[in-house]
C-alpha cells in the first residue's frame, strides 16, 4: 500500500511539474521542500491519533526524546509494553489520557525516560491524565515501572508505594531537568573553560536523593567538582562534544525507604574554544619613547581584528603590529581587544591589558679627545687622532 500510495504521489507530482513546465530548478525545490515535508513528519513526536499500547510502542520506536500526548489523545494500556530508551520525555498535555484497560499491565520506563503531566486534576483515578477507563476497575496490578522498580500504581491495596493520584499531583514520575549557561545562537554550546552545571529535581520524588556525575563519551577528559552534588562544575581538557551522565537514587515514598529508584540522564555539551588575545612589546626599553607592539589571537580566524587603547590618552590603532610614540617616559597599561567575527559570542572575543615601560634608551653623544691612548680607548673613537705611545722609541 504504501509503494502505490508514493507511486501515485510521484505520478501526480510529474504530471504537475511537467505540465505547468517549470523550470529544471524549480522542480528540484519543490522535490526538497516536499521529502523535507515528508522526513519531518515522520520526525515529529506528537501522537496523532487514540492508540492501544502495542501501536504506541511502534510509534515510539520511531521518535526519540520527546513524546507528546495531546489533547483529546488516549493511549490504551491494553497489554505490557516497555518505552526504549531513546524516550527521555513522554508529556502528556491537559486532556490527553493514559489509561488502561486489563489488569496485570504494566508500562515499563527506561531509567532515563520520565513522564511529564500537565493537567494536575485528580478525580477519582479514572479519566485523569493517567488511570483507567470507566468501564475497567482500578487496581494495584496496573503499574508503572522505571527499570525494574515497579514505581506507581493505579490504587494501593497494600502493596505499592506511589499511587497514580501523586504522580498527578507532582507533575509526573521523578524527572531529572539540567541547566548551564549557553553561548549565543546554540542550544549546548559553551566557551571552553569551568562550566556549571545544576540538576533540578521534577515531579514526584521522595526524600534526600544522592548523585554521581560520570562522563560518557568525548575527545578529552572531564573533572567534576564535586561528583556527588546537584551543582557541579565540570572542567574538560580538551574542546569538542561531549556527552555526561548524572545519576539520581531517591527513596520511593515515606513508606518505602529502603526501596530505591535510580534514574538517570544524559547531558550532551559542545565545549568551543575561545579566542584568546596576547601582547608583546620591545619590553623594557625603547628609543625615542616607541614602543613597537605584536598582537595574537590563538583559535581565532583569517578576520579577526584588533583594537589597541595605547593608555595615554591617545587614539587607538586597528593594526594587528601597531608601533606607538609615548610623549614621556612612564608606565603604561595597554589593553587589546581581540574578535573573531565568524565566531560566537562571548567565546568570539577577549581583551587583555599588559603594563609597559616607555623609558628613552636614546645612545649618549660621545666627544672624543684630541689624543687617544689606543690601550684604553678600544675603538669608541673614530675621529682623525694623534696617537700616543709612550712605550715608542
Amino acid at each position: 500500500m504504501k509503494k502505490i500510495t508514493f507511486f501515485r504521489f510521484y505520478n501526480s507530482l510529474e504530471l504537475l511539474l511537467f505540465h505547468k513546465k517549470i523550470n529544471f530548478k524549480s522542480q528540484i525545490l519543490i522535490f526538497a521542500f516536499l521529502f523535507l515535508g515528508i522526513f519531518q513528519a515522520k520526525a515529529d513526536c506528537t501522537v496523532p491519533n487514540n492508540m492501544n499500547a502495542t501501536q504506541f510502542l511502534a510509534f515510539a520506536n520511531t521518535c526519540s526524546g520527546t513524546i507528546t500526548i495531546p489533547s483529546g489523545i488516549t493511549i490504551d494500556m491494553d497489554t505490557s509494553i516497555t518505552i526504549p530508551s531513546t524516550i527521555d520525555r513522554i508529556v502528556i498535555k491537559d486532556g490527553g489520557h493514559i489509561l488502561w484497560s486489563q489488569n496485570s499491565v504494566t508500562l515499563t520506563l527506561a531509567t532515563n525516560s520520565a513522564i511529564v503531566i500537565e493537567d494536575l486534576t485528580v478525580s477519582n483515578n479514572q479519566t485523569d491524565a493517567i488511570g483507567t477507563f470507566d468501564t475497567h476497575p482500578c487496581n494495584n496490578t496496573e503499574k508503572i515501572k522505571i527499570g525494574n522498580v515497579d514505581y506507581s500504581a493505579c490504587t494501593g491495596q497494600g502493596n505499592v508505594c506511589v499511587l497514580f493520584s501523586t504522580l498527578i499531583e507532582n507533575g509526573g514520575t521523578i524527572q531529572i531537568d539540567p541547566s548551564f549557561n549557553v553561548i549565543s545562537g546554540s542550544g549546548n554550546e559553551v566557551c571552553l573553560g569551568p562550566l556549571n552545571i545544576q540538576v533540578v529535581i521534577n515531579g514526584y520524588a521522595y526524600g534526600t536523593p544522592t548523585f554521581l556525575w560520570t562522563k560518557i563519551s568525548g575527545p578529552g577528559t572531564a573533572t567534576f567538582t564535586p561528583d556527588n552534588a546537584d551543582i557541579t562544575t565540570v572542567n574538560v581538557s580538551t574542546a569538542g562534544t561531549y556527552v555526561f551522565d548524572v545519576q539520581v537514587q531517591v527513596p520511593l515514598s515515606s513508606t518505602c525507604l529502603t526501596t530505591i529508584v535510580t534514574v538517570h540522564r544524559n547531558i550532551t555539551i559542545v565545549f568551543r574554544n575561545a579566542v584568546v588575545a596576547g601582547i608583546t612589546n620591545n619590553f623594557p626599553g625603547t628609543c625615542n619613547n616607541v614602543v613597537d607592539f605584536n598582537g595574537t589571537a590563538t583559535n581565532g580566524s583569517a578576520n579577526t581584528t584588533y583594537l589597541w587603547d595605547f593608555g595615554d590618552g591617545s587614539a587607538t590603532s586597528t593594526l594587528q603590529n601597531p608601533s606607538h610614540t609615548y610623549n614621556a617616559n612612564g608606565d603604561y597599561t595597554v589593553q587589546l581587544t581581540v574578535t573573531d567575527p565568524n565566531g560566537i559570542a562571548p567565546c568570539n572575543t577577549n581583551t587583555i591589558t599588559k603594563v609597559i615601560s616607555a623609558k628613552d634608551l636614546t645612545p649618549p653623544t660621545i666627544t672624543c679627545p684630541t689624543n687617544i691612548n689606543v690601550n684604553t680607548d678600544a675603538g669608541i673613537c673614530a675621529a682623525a687622532v694623534t696617537i700616543v705611545n709612550p712605550t715608542a722609541t
